[in-house]
């Protein structure tokens, strides 16, 4: 059993000793994180090795393409330095534009909570007189 053909179309695709399958940016990406939530680790620690559900234009009938369009998929290939090499080559503009979107809102909740954090340290020094107290 090969993954060579198919990694090709997922250049995400790791073959592994056994002749089976693991996502080189969640593998990276979940190494020290716990899997995602109804995962059971396939593609990220344990190897994918049924190559006759690999194929098919549907992600009911093709589990790489069901992997690839997976949400802990999207959010690895957004947060790895590996996944933003990797993703730019061989991504559809669907999930680059939804990982485009994951990455935003998460930069923008940085910029929001700094925003706030700065808003109250300035309120509290405002409000104090000039020896700590009101």
């Amino acid at each position: 059993m090969s993954f060579l053909k198919r990694k090709q179309q997922y250049s995400w695709l790791k073959e592994t000793s056994d002749g089976g399958a693991l996502c080189l940016v969640c593998s990276q990406f979940y190494l020290k994180r716990s899997l995602p939530k109804g995962s059971d680790g396939t593609f990220i620690s344990k190897p994918f090795t049924n190559c006759k559900k690999s194929t098919g234009s549907s992600v009911k009938d093709n589990k790489l393409l069901k992997h690839e369009n997976s949400e802990s998929h999207l959010k690895a290939l957004c947060v790895s330095d590996e996944g933003q090499r990797i993703g730019k080559q061989s991504r559809s503009v669907y999930s680059m534009l939804h990982a485009q979107t994951e990455c935003q809102r998460k930069e923008q909740l940085d910029r929001l909570v700094d925003y706030t954090a700065r808003k109250r340290t300035s309120q509290k020094d405002a409000s104090s007189g000039p020896f700590g107290t009101p």
